[in-house]
């Protein structure tokens, strides 16, 4: 299971205490993905990913039933690679070159060079749109020659770099932000970021930004939806772009409902005690979401338990569907009506049905890519 237990800056710090691997200092360490993202529309295909074989090899299942539909191989895909799915594709950052690759689900790997920062290591993250067409890629480079200054940018470009369109580029004195693309809308015409701050210190299962702003890829026209929230929040816009639902507070949580035309908001509190939360995946109608909070114990994570939460939107109300569990199961994918996927610590790939809270194993040893 992957942690993040330090902000990006203190991160070789903090690789005793959470027993990882140390990654090089001006490399943004991708532990995990940003909620949201991934797939291609309802029905789309589920990833599992086996991070043992050499290379490793992903499996193409059916949202539903989880048969598998055919396999690939990620040359220098690695945990730390931080795989998204668009369309019939899935992008990762290969670790040795620093070079983002697309593989197709026929295995033809695509090395995305004009995806850089400009150093030797990336110093970003990068997201490709739903239909696998587009990509986005923030980057963040603190640059000592010109007074600590930190060069942020923010592109969007079609997947053969074509069409390149900067969004942000600018240089911020004393502050150390990266621009993180979180979410694209189904149609292609909108990207989400966050400006998400480097050098925070903590043990945090659930990464997040405290604002969002919404992107008009066409006119480059950027709109505030979340004024800066405070806190790192976990969040997710709902498939119509109406809602914004995400995590609020340290200590008590609150899970906020957010009108993207009103700026109205409906709050439901996390269930006390699960002093963390996160992972937000909406159902592929948007009528539901579901979620992760956590139990968690940075001196002895063996301890942890995490559950599992429904929300009805209209409501809106909640529903534990899988109380505090020491298997870690964590909200990945919601592809299908009838079927959420689940990643656990051990790495393997579980449904659970959005109703009952009725979970399966489907794989062992394979996690589910988001």
């Amino acid at each position: 299971m992957m942690r993040k237990c330090f902000g990006w800056l203190m991160l070789l710090a903090a690789v005793a205490a959470c027993g990882g691997q140390a990654v090089p200092p001006t490399a943004v360490p991708a532990t995990e993905p940003p909620e949201g993202t991934g797939g291609g529309g309802e029905g789309a295909a589920v990833l599992l990913v086996d991070y043992k074989s050499d290379p490793p090899m992903i499996a193409i299942v059916d949202p539903a039933t989880g048969a598998e539909q055919g396999s690939f191989a990620a040359p220098g895909l690695t945990e730390l690679s931080s795989p998204r799915v668009g369309g019939p594709f899935m992008f990762y950052l290969d670790q040795s070159s620093q070079i983002v690759k697309r593989v197709g689900f026929d295995g033809s790997v695509t090395e995305l060079r004009f995806i850089t920062s400009g150093t030797d290591y990336f110093q970003g993250d990068y997201l490709p749109s739903s239909d696998g067409t587009m990509i986005a890629w923030g980057t963040s480079v603190f640059d000592t020659s010109s007074g600590n200054d930190t060069h942020i940018t923010l592109n969007v470009a079609n997947v053969d770099g074509s069409e390149q369109k900067a969004i942000l580029d600018e240089r911020l004195k004393d502050v150390s932000i990266l621009p993180q693309p979180i979410q694209w809308s189904p149609d292609g015409k909108f990207l989400y970021y966050t400006d998400e701050p480097y050098g925070i210190g903590g043990y945090i299962l659930f990464w997040g930004g405290p604002d969002l702003k919404r992107v008009d890829v066409q006119s480059g026209t950027i709109t505030e939806i979340l004024p800066d929230t405070g806190c790192l929040c976990p969040m997710t816009v709902s498939p119509d772009g109406t809602t914004v639902a995400y995590i609020a507070g340290y200590g008590p949580l609150e899970l906020v409902l957010h009108d993207v035309a009103t700026g109205d908001e409906r709050r439901l509190s996390v269930d006390a005690g699960h002093l963390q939360a996160g992972d937000i995946v909406w159902s592929p109608d948007g009528k539901a979401l579901v979620y992760t909070m956590a139990i968690s114990n940075f001196e002895n994570p063996e301890s942890e338990k995490y559950a599992i939460v429904r929300v009805d939107a209209a409501t809106p109300s909640q529903t534990i569907l899988i109380p505090d569990d020491q298997r870690l199961l964590q909200t990945a994918v919601w592809p299908t009506v009838n079927a959420v996927w689940l990643n656990d610590k051990d790495n393997n790939a579980w449904q659970m049905n959005p109703e009952t809270g009725e979970v399966m194993l489907v794989e062992e040893g394979k996690r589910v890519v988001k």
